[in-house]
């Protein structure tokens, strides 16, 4: 299939990685999805497109 060859342990990253992920990484991880998407919102705010 296509997916065939493709597995977790395939793709590594800190996320997909077996070991659990350090609480530094997770809390980055977790700012950087929110903080990012918050700072492009106040600034679209004041731009119109």
């Amino acid at each position: 299939g296509l997916l065939q060859g493709f597995t977790v342990s395939s793709v590594n990253t800190p996320f997909t990685a077996t070991q659990p992920i350090s609480p530094a990484l997770l809390t980055w991880g977790v700012l950087y999805s929110l903080v990012l998407p918050l700072i492009a919102i106040v600034r679209f705010q004041r731009r119109d497109l």
